[in-house]
């Protein structure tokens, strides 16, 4: 947890790296995705990186979970996840 006050000046940076790792991973872009989520989870203690930094592991370990072929479920394809509806 944030000390009050501290968090929510911490808060556009977050959301601002956040963003833009989230367009790595929509991507498949898996070196720079873990490499911004890792700096985000190290920095912030931002859970949602870790999640994303487990399914990028996960993707690098079976490719085809990341390219929606194979075994692959909607949870676990970017592609599906990143979509516009």
């Amino acid at each position: 947890m944030q000390e009050r006050g501290k968090a929510s000046d911490r808060i556009p940076e977050i959301c601002s790296v956040f963003e833009q790792d989230l367009a790595f991973y929509c991507r498949l872009k898996w070196a720079a995705a873990e490499k911004h989520f890792s700096f985000l989870k190290e920095k912030f203690q931002d859970a949602p990186s870790d999640v994303f930094l487990r399914r990028i592991a996960l993707f690098k370990l079976d490719p085809r979970l990341g390219t929606g072929t194979g075994s692959s479920t909607r949870w676990s394809d970017p592609s599906l996840c990143c979509k516009q509806s």
